[in-house]
């Protein structure tokens, strides 16, 4: 299987560094460190999901519905797009993943 040479000059995304890391390294004080390089929000988690998840909690035993049916279902509603037509991966990095894998395999 050949690639596209452009592929060849690709650098590795490297996550960014952890706030411990920063405090260390540069002797800042971690209350004024925003770290936004890997997608974490300074701000925190809003109320109304932490709201949701703790009246959820008593089903994380319980294994999700990984077709995301009623997540597409109101994506599709929302944006009205056939639900088909949705993809949903754990960060574009699993979308990625499987769009190589319809085309490669």
């Amino acid at each position: 299987m050949r690639f596209n040479k452009v592929l060849e000059n690709i650098k590795t995304y490297e996550a960014g560094l952890p706030i411990e890391l920063v405090v260390r390294e540069f002797g800042i004080d971690a209350k004024d460190v925003v770290k936004l390089a890997s997608n974490e929000n300074p701000i925190g988690t809003s109320p109304a999901v932490a709201k949701v998840i703790v009246e959820n909690a008593n089903k994380a035993h319980l294994y999700p519905d990984d077709s995301m049916f009623e997540l597409k279902a109101a994506l599709s509603s929302r944006f009205d797009v056939k639900d088909d037509n949705i993809i949903i991966g754990a960060g574009s990095d699993q979308v990625l993943e499987f769009i190589s894998r319809a085309v490669l395999a």
